[in-house]
């Protein structure tokens, strides 16, 4: 093998990222680098242009440039045209064959009332006898195959004779050096989102995290985050799937006004979570910061939700941000610590087999992959995957598409029975 080259994916003519670019930082943001990545020309990879854009964000200007490409990588292959080849047939006939497949109403977790309301921009799913396209992919504990809805799995924003049913997200897909490492990285953002979702409605108060100021953590907090009069919480969600998993909520101040951001992210250690979730929020705040320092900040109801970039901006406007406070309030605090679970000891693909077995044993979750790597990109050890679980709630991608349906709406992480009228009905606030 050549090595581990996201290098070797960036340049005007090779068609995965067209260029790499690193933002410094302004007065009043962290001082954190972020690289934006640009996709060039993904016809090799897809088989139709589309631009997509991968954010880097670190102290070390080099990873983030990493971070920023593999993020481009991972997302052009999930446009997917080319790789993994498709196939079509019906569910009865999949049925017939005894071949495992995974239903799309099992996905599209979406109310009666959703699809009956006025603009729902979704189709219902397909039945039984309906002709709908499928990938390939296997189950992360037996390594049997299973049959997954294409619409789900791959990007769907070029149409196609079957009806949308579904929009699909990057929601658990990653990239890595090995197989192993792009399906970890795909689980545990599917973690990291699930939590995340429960924390929003439910509205949990689980505890903050404390940073001693002696720690590596609390020494790059002080040198890069707070010097510049940015201010910070970190919120401790490793409860919820015993998984590290951290929420940074970072503010500043710009024209008289606070700007929030949030950043989330899942690690072997609390430590590398709150890191991690502390430089995406800090990237997004300085994007915030742009916005407002425009002047485009403006007060959105929740139907205009239709994105993620909607889900930042709707809380930029002053009368939105009493809708964070919950995250805010005081509460009991954890030492943020370095210390890895024996479960996320090991390499990769131990460590998927651990927690995927676990989340099938606690919750019935079952755990799945589809290999989206690109053909010739595993000479230089470049691999994507996307990881489905259908029993943890995606991140959603407009308020309309709640997932209002999803059995993890029914009952709160303790076990106890919910009533809708007691989730949260304000749009989340993550992009």
């Amino acid at each position: 093998m050549a090595g581990f080259m996201p290098e070797v994916l960036v340049g005007r003519h090779v068609g995965v990222v067209g260029a790499a670019d690193i933002m410094l930082p302004q007065p009043g943001e962290a001082r954190v680098h972020r690289v934006v990545a640009d996709s060039g020309d993904n016809r090799p990879l897809s088989g139709y242009p589309a631009v997509d854009r991968g954010w880097g964000t670190d102290t070390d200007p080099a990873r983030a440039r990493i971070a920023a490409v593999m993020e481009t990588f991972e997302r052009q292959c999930l446009h997917g045209d080319a790789h993994p080849s498709p196939f079509t047939a019906t569910r009865r006939a999949l049925q017939a064959r005894d071949r495992r497949h995974v239903s799309p109403e099992s996905l599209a977790t979406f109310t009666r009332e959703q699809y009956a309301g006025d603009g729902f921009r979704l189709a219902r799913p397909p039945g039984v006898d309906d002709e709908m396209s499928w990938v390939a992919g296997f189950d992360l504990v037996t390594g049997e195959e299973v049959a997954l809805p294409r619409q789900y799995c791959l990007y769907t924003d070029h149409g196609g004779e079957e009806p949308v049913w579904y929009r699909s997200t990057s929601n658990g897909s990653g990239a890595g050096s090995t197989p192993w490492a792009a399906c970890l990285s795909g689980l545990l953002e599917l973690l990291e989102r699930d939590a995340i979702m429960m924390l929003w409605h439910h509205r949990l108060r689980p505890p903050h995290l404390e940073v001693s100021d002696a720690s590596p953590l609390g020494r790059l907090i002080a040198r890069q985050v707070t010097a510049a009069e940015v201010e910070y919480r970190l919120i401790d969600l490793t409860g919820i799937h015993r998984i590290p998993v951290v929420l940074a909520v970072v503010w500043s101040r710009l024209n008289g006004r606070q700007v929030y951001s949030l950043g989330g992210a899942a690690g072997r250690t609390r430590a590398a979570a709150a890191h991690k979730a502390l430089m995406e929020a800090s990237m997004l705040n300085s994007n915030c910061r742009e916005i407002v320092g425009t002047g485009h900040a403006r007060l959105m109801s929740p139907d205009e939700v239709t994105d993620f970039d909607g889900h930042m901006q709707y809380y930029l406007h002053p009368d939105r941000q009493i809708g964070l406070d919950f995250l805010l309030e005081s509460r009991s605090t954890l030492p943020v610590d370095d210390i890895v679970p024996a479960e996320l000891a090991g390499p990769p693909a131990t460590i998927l087999r651990r927690v995927s077995h676990r989340l099938r044993e606690e919750i019935a979750a079952e755990v799945y992959a589809v290999n989206l790597t690109p053909e010739g990109a595993e000479t230089f050890d470049l691999h994507a995957y996307r990881v489905v679980a259908p029993k943890l709630y995606p991140l959603d991608c407009g308020h309309d598409l709640r997932h209002l349906r999803h059995p993890r709406l029914k009952v709160d992480p303790s076990g106890r029975p919910v009533v809708a009228e007691q989730l949260n009905s304000e749009p989340h606030p993550f992009p």
